[in-house]
């Protein structure tokens, strides 16, 4: 297990390496001069071919991308072109507010998503099943900007149970990660439950019937852990998804998260910004993938000699 875990490592390393250097290709080559966005348009030409100098923006490209690279081994992102202040204070606070959105909405989309899935599948055809299949087609049809304003109406101006905005305290993360988790988590107990049709059918299911042994042993010890590779996958793409920033969400109920602040950075024209916002993004989503690995090769351990 050691070996397998070291070997993802490495594999990681060389992903992020080059996210880091499209990333910087996309400020190298963006629109717009950095100098004038810093000094404006009127600078005199020797104070821009000063700072041009100074921000290392005369060197050869391969140059700047190892200094760009030296910078961030130290944590340095940048100055933003419009607060005039270090990235890394700008994001923080986003960041934050993205990790608390996604671990609520990964928590109620499971909840939602794997009980529901397992409850149709174990009683498949019956009117348990045909109930949450339609449920969960309209979960995953219905637009998120729909789910929020519909979720916004009913728990914040009516029943007046959930802050209509912003993020104050922790109540104020309830009605955005359910509006995600509603898409999330229709689409995950679709899944489940076509994992776990899956695997009932198996002969070693009928085996395990065969020998007597309790249904729930069955369903929720044999079938469930070897229906999970594709549950764990879903989950994992999921949770990606809400740290690269739920941008509908996210504004709907105007919580300050990264998806947010990085719209606003496009709007913006600011360059470092958007640049470490999706560097932060790339290695959050590498992160998720490492740990699916991980737990694949927990449910499954022939994974990791393959």
């Amino acid at each position: 297990m050691g070996t397998y875990v070291v070997k993802r490592v490495l594999q990681i390393i060389p992903v992020l390496i080059g996210i880091t250097f499209l990333a910087f290709l996309v400020f190298y080559f963006g629109p717009g001069d950095p100098v004038l966005m810093i000094l404006g348009e009127h600078a005199s030409p020797e104070l821009i071919e000063r700072e041009r100098t100074r921000l290392g923006l005369d060197q050869p490209m391969l140059v700047q991308y190892a200094r760009f690279l030296g910078n961030l081994a130290q944590g340095d992102l940048g100055i933003s072109y419009r607060s005039r202040e270090p990235v890394t204070s700008v994001i923080a606070p986003a960041l934050r507010a993205t990790v608390i959105l996604a671990i609520v909405t990964m928590l109620f989309t499971a909840l939602i998503g794997i009980p529901t899935g397992i409850l149709a599948a174990t009683n498949r055809g019956g009117v348990v099943d045909q109930v949450t299949m339609s449920v969960t087609m309209v979960g995953v049809s219905a637009p998120a900007f729909f789910v929020g304003i519909l979720l916004l109406l009913v728990f914040s101006y009516q029943l007046r149970w959930f802050p209509a905005s912003g993020m104050r305290d922790w109540n104020s993360v309830v009605l955005p990660a359910l509006t995600i988790a509603l898409h999330f988590g229709a689409m995950l107990a679709r899944m489940t439950r076509s994992a776990m049709l899956e695997v009932l059918g198996e002969d070693y299911i009928r085996t395990a019937k065969s020998k007597g042994l309790a249904r729930r042993v069955v369903e929720y010890k044999h079938a469930l852990r070897n229906a999970a590779l594709p549950v764990v996958t879903l989950l994992g793409l999921q949770a990606g998804h809400v740290l690269g920033g739920a941008v509908v969400a996210e504004t709907i109920f105007a919580w300050p998260g990264l998806g947010r602040l990085l719209l606003n950075g496009i709007i913006w024209r600011d360059a470092p910004l958007v640049q470490a916002g999706v560097i932060i993004i790339a290695f959050m989503f590498s992160v998720v993938t490492f740990f699916v690995d991980i737990v694949y090769s927990w449910l499954n351990p022939t994974i990791r000699y393959g």
